[in-house]
């Protein structure tokens, strides 16, 4: 473990890993039993919900993270050359451990999906890797005007290819046609004609972190921690109203990735962020924050271990008598969820709950021990 890291954004990280954990593995598969801010909103018709800002709450920590650690190489010395073969080697693992995921998903049901949560990070972290080592926040605050911009132009000006005008629907967007052309039979079983990580969305996606970036450049000015819980307090507070404001003309949109979407979650991001912050770094509050840093520490590991832990629980099945069997996640869930939880939602949720608690109990104890798996 580095000798000085910044406890708190492992506890934040940490707590969106968990919410991430929570959120992927409910208890029961039908929307109706699953409480709604546990479900992404449907398209930009229904307002976001919880598990719709985990993701950049996600990105908003890489983008700090990003900053911190690579400038600290930078002043210990090394080269750029150096930190680039990392920001290289780092993207790699990460996008291969994506694909590895979608692999297991198709030995087991036959569809190969590209495009993936992880190597969404891995193509957003080797951009902003490489925006980091080669240009100056100022630049980094250009890029991120640019994108955000130009990503809503290209959305509402240019035509759609073989459709017609620009427009945000969910099969006709440009997004989806991009999404269609480069992966066209590798997309997501459950929307077939555009992915939820797809590539041009993913460019949006650049800004969430940058807007991490830029905070991570804040936080290590030799200032007073106040005024820092002031900018960071200002800057939450407007991108907040700023991306509502835009929503209005632009909708906020998970999905698409729009702009509004960006700024407005990251808003959110940084105003929670910044309690933690100055509970854990001004208050020194710190009693409570073992579970959650242990969770933010190997974040990547439990995530893929996640993943892989609820398949083969789905698929490794337990003879019933005869032919019939059952499937160990459906036993696990009828003996000790539904048999006493007549309210499906709760039995889904408390279920999800326990397998927070199931991975907490070995990361705490890697924790105590300094051992993370890290990529």
């Amino acid at each position: 473990m580095e000798s000085k890291r910044l406890l708190s954004l492992d506890v934040f990280r940490g707590l969106a890993m968990a919410a991430m954990v929570l959120v992927e593995n409910p208890g029961l598969d039908r929307k109706e039993d699953i409480y709604a801010p546990l479900l992404h909103a449907d398209w930009h018709t229904e307002p976001i919900t919880f598990k719709d800002c985990i993701l950049p709450l996600f990105l908003f920590c890489m983008g700090i993270s990003l900053t911190l650690s690579l400038a600290r190489r930078l002043r210990s010395g090394a080269s750029r050359l150096k930190i680039f073969r990392k920001i290289v080697l780092r993207s790699f693992i990460i996008l291969a451990l994506g694909l590895f995921l979608h692999f297991l998903y198709y030995v087991f049901y036959g569809v190969m999906r590209i495009p993936g949560v992880l190597q969404r990070l891995a193509l957003v972290y080797f951009i902003c890797g490489c925006l980091f080592i080669i240009t100056s926040w100022r630049t980094q605050l250009v890029v991120l005007l640019i994108i955000l911009i130009g990503y809503w132009l290209l959305l509402t000006l240019v035509p759609v290819p073989g459709i017609g005008p620009a427009n945000l629907d969910p099969d006709t967007n440009l997004v989806a046609w991009v999404d269609r052309a480069v992966f066209n039979g590798y997309l997501h079983p459950r929307f077939k004609t555009s992915d939820p990580q797809g590539l041009l969305g993913s460019l949006s996606v650049v800004s969430s972190c940058l807007l991490g970036m830029l905070t991570g450049h804040w936080l290590s000015r030799n200032t007073r921690p106040n005024k820092k819980l002031l900018g960071f307090f200002i800057a939450a507070v407007g991108l907040i109203a700023l991306g509502r404001f835009w929503g209005l003309v632009f909708p906020i949109s998970r999905d698409l990735w729009t702009g509004s979407y960006a700024l407005y979650t990251t808003g959110l991001a940084m105003s929670a962020w910044s309690l933690c912050y100055w509970l854990v770094e001004v208050q020194n509050f710190q009693k409570w924050t073992k579970p959650l840093a242990a969770y933010g520490t190997s974040c990547i590991f439990v995530f893929v271990a996640s993943h892989v832990f609820d398949l083969l629980l789905r698929e490794i099945r337990i003879p019933t008598g005869g032919q019939n069997s059952i499937a160990v996640h459906d036993l696990i869930m009828n003996v000790f969820f539904s048999s006493w939880l007549s309210y499906p939602p709760n039995a889904s949720l408390l279920f999800a709950f326990c397998i927070v608690l199931f991975w907490l109990l070995p990361l705490y104890f890697m924790y105590q021990k300094r051992i993370y798996i890290k990529v």
